[in-house]
């Protein structure tokens, strides 16, 4: 059966904001920017059946879009074309949420006023890259059963106070660089996979950094981190941590298990606490209160503290 194309574009009609919702089975969806009003899709898909369903009304200034794949009793065998080509707008703050079962999303936010994103996806790819100046974001959840999960952030973000990301068994990668000035809370979640985190910025307001795992393994990178401090805590059954943290930044490790283990050259022990030689020679200049704090609670887990040099 030859590929449909349709294309649709949806006006403003006077919103001041715009709340959409993506529901897509499966297939593949693409979301990018620059729009003039609410939206500008092309929609392919091999079956006039799959077309998907666009519904769009304002009330009290803010415009609710919705495009959802259609419910049919017709299966998708094979591998059929189903692709949703979406650019958004790119005038007024939108708030965006997705949901996909199986397929892959490609979200390139550079050219939208994003408020707030929330995407939850059963199994595929997903990246997310949210590069930019983005003046209106306040909260980011992204949330997966499988698959890899892309997460990148390199711009200003002057609101924006909370990421929460998830995976029961796929890898997330997530890059946060740029300016947070009101970051305060950084959510990482994984059952069995694996996750890789790259802070290198501003985070001036941070004050938890929280990753779990099962049995996965996790590695963060603190060593670009400006003027780092707060608490980064880690807690899982048995997996394995590695954190980068530059030689020079005052920072101190907690570290319980049943039968874990704790590697951390150029940390000794001070009472209930692990420090390194910035410590000290900030708590002798009663400036430790800035320090950065790592704590790690498993059973049989290993955390391992390295420098750059040693990574």
């Amino acid at each position: 059966m030859d590929a449909i194309s349709d294309s649709v574009t949806v006006a403003l009609e006077g919103a001041e904001a715009v709340k959409a919702k993506l529901v897509m089975a499966s297939g593949r969806l693409n979301v990018s920017g620059g729009a003039e009003g609410v939206m500008e899709a092309t929609f392919a898909y091999s079956d006039p059946k799959w077309k998907p369903e666009v519904t769009y009304e304002v009330a009290d200034g803010l415009g609710k879009l919705k495009v959802r794949a259609p419910h049919t009793d017709r299966p998708r065998r094979g591998d059929p074309e189903y692709v949703w080509d979406l650019r958004m707008g790119k005038d007024v703050p939108l708030s965006l949420s997705a949901k996909i079962a199986s397929g892959s999303a490609d979200l390139r936010m550079a050219q939208t006023r994003l408020s707030e994103l929330d995407v939850k996806m059963a199994s595929g790819p997903l990246t997310a890259d949210l590069t930019g100046d983005q003046t209106d974001l306040t909260s980011v959840s992204v949330k997966s059963a499988s698959g890899h999960t892309n997460l990148v952030m390199d711009g200003s973000y002057p609101v924006l106070d909370m990421i929460d990301l998830g995976s029961a068994s796929g890898t997330i990668d997530v890059t946060l660089s740029g300016d947070y000035p009101v970051l305060k809370t950084l959510n990482i979640g994984s059952a069995s996979g694996r996750l890789r985190v790259t802070l290198s910025g501003n985070y001036p307001a941070v004050e938890n950094v929280s990753v779990k795992l099962a049995s996965g393994s996790a590695d963060l990178d603190l060593s670009g981190l400006s003027r780092p401090r707060g608490e980064i805590s880690v807690g899982c059954v048995s997996g394995k941590a590695t954190v980068t943290i530059a030689a020079d930044v005052a920072a101190a490790i907690r570290f319980s298990a049943v039968s874990g283990k704790l590697v951390a050259p150029g940390f000794h022990k001070e009472g209930k606490e692990h420090v390194n030689d910035a410590y000290t020679a900030a708590a002798a200049e009663a400036s430790a209160e800035g320090a950065l704090r790592l704590s790690m609670s498993t059973v049989s887990g290993k955390l391992v503290v390295q420098s750059p040099e040693e990574a």
